[in-house]
């Protein structure tokens, strides 16, 4: 059978932190945590079943922090962006997931789940330092960003 799945996630991950950190020393306050939220249609595969595999896949939104700004200030006559801005935004994509995982039905009304995951964020505006001779500072490159993920969860059917 196939239903519409309506999938969210927020990361608190240590990770998170180590992928962005070093675009802003100056500001110990960033909030590296990132959001998603797609729509998707699953497959399952063999829907009565004790056991059943599924395919899932869909498309939605993508956000993290951005920082929009930049304050310069001189340092031996250079000026410097010791962070880009003071204020956070909203970075704002669009990206895909397929997952692949299974349930495992303990009774009628309930059921283990497991899955694996592959996010595709398209034009993540990933921070880059950049230096020439009269100015050290901030820009964003647009890259594609890989999230692989592992799920767990418990269902119940009523």
């Amino acid at each position: 059978g196939t239903s519409i799945v309506v999938r969210a996630a927020l990361s608190f991950a240590a990770k998170d932190e180590e992928y962005f950190e070093n675009a802003f020393p100056a500001d110990p306050d960033v909030d590296f945590n990132l959001f998603q939220a797609h729509l998707g249609l699953r497959w399952n595969m063999t829907p009565r079943a004790r056991f059943d595999p599924f395919v899932q896949f869909g498309i939605g939104y993508f956000g993290w922090s951005v920082y929009t700004g930049r304050d310069p200030i001189t340092i031996h006559g250079r000026e410097v962006f010791e962070s880009l801005s003071t204020e956070a935004d909203i970075g704002q994509v669009f990206s895909g997931y397929i997952a692949i995982g299974g349930e495992f039905f303990t009774d009628a009304a309930l059921s283990l789940e497991f899955e694996i995951a592959y996010d595709a964020v398209f034009d993540f505006q990933r921070p880059m330092k950049e230096e020439t001779e009269d100015s050290v500072g901030w820009n964003y490159t647009p890259e594609l960003l890989h999230i692989l993920t592992l799920g767990l969860g418990l269902n119940l059917y009523i």
